[in-house]
């Protein structure tokens, strides 16, 4: 099909003549097998059909060739690997431009809830906008929503083992294509994948890495203005494209979905709790308690929770947090005391999140009165 594509005049190859084109090849490649003749492009005295199957497979190839044929376009849904493909529906559109946004729409709808606001800017980004920070913006919005498509919760209950582990070759693409959003929050949402999955030893190694870069000169949610290091930073990097700023010196809180099936299933959030952005740095010292409990490495847990009370402590006394951010904080407190089986400790820090949760809009008093002190 190559070699006959060649023949064809170039200027033919155009995106509304590729299916008259692409049967015009086959037409060609028929009658070629039939008269069993393939010049070579380059040699023409070259026959690259020449003794390449006998009469038996001619006819056979022939055949397969003229039902392809007759089926048109449509061949490719009789192919085991292009079967599925032709099952979506596409919608007639005004250009190739338009098809594209189209196929992120469902990706882009797991990052923004109005339909038309994030319909109306993903278009205009794509087909009227050309400029860097246009290109940027969109960059990072759709390293957000992958982060996002993961934690649509599906039901496998009876999937089979290879549906399950396509499953999770396709999360861990979309999360590692998340890691773009910020320097932090998209790492700790992989970190979680794999505590999820069980493999505690690499989630450490990706909480280690993304502590790390837990630097002063990071941008964090609710920051007031920059101080004179980050602004001299800036001034060293006004060159520099947002989308690659955004990756490599903001800090952006976890925010995990409903039900979520990478979200750790000790912290058991409600929708309210769900709602409620999740500090990297508070989550990266909780899972990684959680990662050293499992495998399980008493000192370097206890080491975990102790950094992670103090870390919650600073927090808190810092102003940096409103009543519900804090109760989910030490609801962590209190399920890490809880695990180990100090449930005086544990109990304590649910009394303090109930009397923070003052409307009872998160699950602090159903996890108090499942706390026994015996």
């Amino acid at each position: 099909m190559f070699w006959i594509s060649e023949e064809a005049d170039p200027s033919m190859w155009r995106p509304d003549k590729i299916i008259p084109c692409f049967m015009a090849c086959l037409k060609r490649l028929i009658y070629c097998v039939e008269y069993s003749t393939l010049l070579h492009y380059f040699i023409p005295d070259n026959n690259l059909f020449y003794l390449r199957f006998d009469v038996n497979k001619r006819d056979k190839i022939i055949s397969i060739l003229k039902n392809l044929f007759e089926r048109g376009i449509y061949c490719f849904a009789w192919s085991e690997t292009l079967c599925d493909l032709m099952k979506q529906d596409f919608n007639a559109t005004d250009s190739s431009v338009s098809r594209r946004v189209a196929s992120l729409h469902e990706i882009m709808d797991t990052v923004i809830t109005s339909y038309h606001r994030h319909f109306n800017l993903l278009y205009f980004n794509v087909h009227h906008s050309s400029s860097k920070i246009s290109r940027s913006v969109f960059f990072v919005m759709l390293s957000c929503a992958h982060q996002n498509v993961p934690q649509i919760s599906e039901d496998q209950q009876r999937s089979n083992n290879k549906q399950k582990y396509h499953k999770y070759k396709r999360d861990l693409c979309h999360l590692l294509i998340g890691t773009n959003s910020d320097a932090v929050g998209g790492w700790m949402m992989l970190a979680s994948f794999f505590y999820v999955h069980k493999n505690y030893l690499l989630s450490l190694d990706i909480i280690s890495y993304a502590l790390r870069k837990c630097t002063d000169e990071k941008l964090y949610p609710l920051q007031i203005g920059l101080d004179e290091d980050q602004k001299n930073l800036l001034r060293l990097l006004k060159r520099t494209e947002l989308c690659t700023l955004s990756k490599s010196f903001t800090v952006k809180y976890l925010k995990f979905n409903k039900n979520s099936p990478i979200c750790p299933q000790e912290l058991q959030l409600n929708r309210i709790e769900q709602a409620i952005p999740f500090h990297p740095t508070i989550f990266a010292n909780f899972l990684s308690f959680l990662c050293y409990y499992h495998l399980p490495e008493i000192k370097s847990y206890k080491q975990s929770l102790f950094q992670l009370q103090q870390t919650i402590m600073q927090h808190l006394t810092s102003n940096r947090c409103n009543s519900l951010s804090g109760s989910i904080l030490l609801t962590c407190l209190g399920i890490a005391y809880q695990m180990i089986g100090k449930a005086y400790q544990a109990r304590q820090y649910f009394e303090l999140t109930v009397l923070l949760d003052e409307h009872n809009l998160t699950s602090a008093a159903m996890k108090l009165s499942n706390c026994n002190v015996y």
